[in-house]
């Protein structure tokens, strides 16, 4: 069993995203990507991610909101 298997990758740009997931994946990780807070709660709430990655600026809010949301 692999220590990490699900990534969620937060982020406002789409490049970003699908870079990272395309490195991820090749490890042979799952990943999931949004673009924005709301969507990245919307796959937070229907699966378990054992880490997310998230950018600063989003065009909802800031990435350091959804960590501070996550850890409480």
């Amino acid at each position: 069993m692999k220590l990490i298997e699900r990534v969620l990758v937060v982020d406002r740009s789409e490049l970003i995203r699908q870079t990272v997931g395309k490195v991820l994946r090749t490890r042979g990780i799952a990943v999931a990507e949004a673009e924005s807070l709301a969507s990245a709660w919307k796959y937070l709430e229907a699966d378990r991610f054992q880490m997310v990655l998230t950018g600063d600026v989003l065009p909802d809010g800031h990435g350091l909101e959804l960590v501070r949301d996550l850890r409480s």
